[in-house]
């Protein structure tokens, strides 16, 4: 009975994904709109949960990714939290406030120093991990910033914005070495690849972009 949810978990819609790296784990985000976010760990093989982060946030989550080390989970939510998660001890390590909006998206640097998130307030945040406090706001976006990730080990980092854009800056001092062109709509989501080499990015107008 695939459609019948009664017994799901999920008290709503899914909203973020995220695999760690050596694909053992999917974490999963979401929540009931202004009443709940939801922050759950699966064993892929055995399709099982393996961990329940009990009231995460107050509002759905929409973003998370693992750490290199696969020792922390960091989290972003429509209650304009960042959080960051111990794994193994299934506790809140940090919480982080700043945004005045919904928080779109989140990655943690390498070596896990540094946070950055993306907000419907049109703002990237970049959040030391060690003190607590916001280290920068990057400005410049005038929609949604929807997305946004680390470029392998460096302070660097690729966002999407509402306003078709996505932009290359660098954490530590806010610069914007390029932009990406040619998107022609809302867009949703920026990738980068391991290697640094290629931008990957789509939106509302149904194209994938591939950038050098």
């Amino acid at each position: 009975t695939p459609l019948d949810f009664a017994g799901s978990p999920f008290a709503a819609r899914v909203l973020s994904l995220a695999f760690s790296r050596d694909g053992k784990w999917l974490a999963t985000g979401g929540g009931e709109a202004s009443r709940s976010g939801e922050l759950f760990i699966w064993d892929v093989a055995a399709q099982t949960m393996a961990k329940d982060f009990k009231d995460a946030h107050s509002d759905t989550v929409m973003s998370i990714e693992f750490s290199r080390d696969g020792k922390y989970l960091v989290t972003g939510a429509a209650d304009k939290f960042v959080k960051l998660w111990d794994i193994a001890a299934g506790k809140l390590v940090k919480a982080f406030e700043g945004h005045t909006h919904h928080v779109l998206g989140v990655s943690i640097k390498a070596d896990n120093s540094l946070i950055a998130s993306a907000g419907a307030d049109n703002a990237i945040k970049i959040w030391n991990v060690e003190t607590g406090e916001q280290s920068r706001t990057i400005p410049g976006y005038t929609k949604q910033v929807t997305s946004i990730r680390f470029l392998g080990v460096t302070e660097n980092v690729i966002s999407s914005g509402g306003d078709k854009t996505v932009r290359y800056h660098n954490a530590a001092n806010g610069s914007q070495p390029r932009a990406f062109a040619g998107g022609t709509d809302f867009m949703y989501c920026a990738a980068v690849s391991r290697d640094e080499q290629i931008v990957v990015a789509a939106g509302e107008d149904g194209v994938l972009r591939v950038w050098n």
